[in-house]
């Protein structure tokens, strides 16, 4: 890459998300860059600074996943081309986890901020508190009546007290991935497995031939409580962390392992651990549940096992009048500060991701299922994936695509995640119970919101 943060666009690389994720992410390399701050991976030069105010056509985007770095070039390019011959667009990455402080300062000072910038959902809420720092953008949505060809929980995210103030990249639909040889071999259909109590007959059959039926890992437990229609906080940004149903949900979770003996605590104790990966490539689990990007995950961490796994709907809970087969894991949402030159960044934000064009691109070069319904029936997003044996995924994502459940915000939401992060481990020792777990968290959540 250019150390001057090149704004010529780049040809798209052949390097998935999934491969940067497993170089920074779960290979640990994350934590070794936090002393970085400040310092861009595509660094500028000391005379750069931000574009020039009578500058009408030039926008700065930040981002912190090389992968949107190059496709956002791309679609400058593309722009250029299509709409405004004067466009250029100055793309900055930087490491994460210094990007979001770096980027909340920027937005409380206004020097020397992006026009655009991506927003992981999990640090979102940092920038809900006091004022909220991006323009709303509600009004644009329903102008151009995109709010209907967006699945409208994906932009929930995003929304904080009536305004929405992102627009998601992905819907990271979660799905069961299962060894297809494993079921062929021992008489089992994905059909067998309707229901999660389904899952837990199964996976004792499973468990006689020596094989657990998937990892147990907390990580789940958000995306199968969202499944169940609830979530960490309610759509008033409310806690429900330790509400009952959340509360027999991480029970039920760690059930699968303590108490009906399916699934196993994974090696590192997560399943974003090196030594978990390498249990699942020796072939220990035999599903694993996990969004859209967990496909590529897999291929990037367990190539050994291509054509051996497929993909199907998650078994619905029994209690689930509406049935539902699916769940939310992950996401980042496009957002425009409210010092942006704002009808540029807006226009170059709907060419991006509210056209079928561009999202089929960046499900091209990104492999990230869209939230863009429209781009849902182009063939581009239906080729057959080589590793889960020629598996057409995208028509897994798509029968789910409508049911993919709402994950509501919260100023307060990083600090759960954090306490929960760290605590976590006390679960998988048996040191404490859910219950217990989860009311201790959700009282140290509460005391914050308490005193601000």
């Amino acid at each position: 890459m250019d150390p001057s943060a090149d704004q010529t666009p780049v040809s798209p690389s052949m390097s998935s998300r999934r491969s940067f994720l497993k170089r920074v992410g779960a290979l640990g390399l994350g934590a070794s860059m936090a002393g970085a701050f400040g310092s861009p991976l595509v660094a500028d030069t000391a005379t750069r600074t931000s574009r020039a105010a009578d500058d009408s056509s030039a926008l700065t985007l930040w981002t912190f996943v090389d992968t949107h770095a190059r496709w956002f070039k791309r679609r400058a390019a593309d722009y250029q081309k299509q709409v405004n011959p004067h466009f250029s667009l100055t793309v900055r990455q930087y490491p994460n986890p210094p990007y979001k402080q770096k980027l909340l300062t920027v937005l409380e000072t206004g020097v020397n901020a992006p026009d655009l910038c991506d927003i992981e959902q999990g640090m979102f809420g940092s920038f809900l508190q006091g004022t909220v720092p991006l323009v709303p953008l509600e009004q644009r949505l329903n102008a151009g009546h995109y709010l209907k060809d967006l699945v409208a929980s994906r932009e929930a995210l995003y929304a904080w007290k009536g305004h929405v103030y992102g627009i998601e990249h992905a819907l990271t639909p979660v799905v069961l991935y299962y060894r297809e040889d494993y079921f062929t071999r021992w008489g089992i259909k994905p059909t067998d497995l309707a229901t999660w109590d389904d899952f837990i007959t199964v996976g004792k059959t499973i468990r006689k031939h020596g094989v657990y039926m998937t990892p147990v890992d907390a990580a789940i437990f958000e995306p199968l409580l969202r499944q169940r229609g609830s979530d960490i906080f309610t759509a008033r940004g409310d806690l429900s962390a330790d509400s009952p149903l959340a509360i027999v949900t991480l029970q039920w979770v760690l059930d699968l392992a303590f108490k009906h003996g399916i699934g196993k605590i994974p090696a590192g104790l997560s399943i974003f651990a090196p030594q978990a990966w390498a249990e699942v490539q020796k072939g220990m689990y035999a599903t694993m549940i996990g969004a859209d990007w967990w496909a590529g995950f897999m291929a990037d961490l367990a190539p050994k096992l291509s054509g051996k796994w497929r993909a199907m709907p998650l078994p619905y809970w029994p209690d689930d009048k509406s049935k539902r087969r699916t769940s939310c894991f992950g996401g980042t949402g496009l957002c425009m500060p409210i010092t942006s030159n704002k009808a540029l960044a807006w226009d170059f934000a709907r060419f991006c991701l509210l056209t079928p064009v561009g999202e089929v691109q960046q499900f091209e070069m990104i492999e990230l299922w869209p939230p863009f319904i429209p781009a849902w029936r182009d063939k581009a997003l239906h080729k057959p994936n080589a590793y889960m044996g020629g598996q057409d995924l995208g028509a897994v994502f798509a029968e789910v695509g409508r049911e993919v459940p709402s994950e509501y915000q919260s100023p307060f939401r990083p600090d759960f995640e954090t306490f929960f992060g760290a605590d976590v481990p006390n679960l998988y020792t048996r040191k404490t119970k859910p219950a217990a777990f989860l009311k201790a968290e959700a009282a140290r959540v509460r005391a914050k919101m308490k005193h601000g």
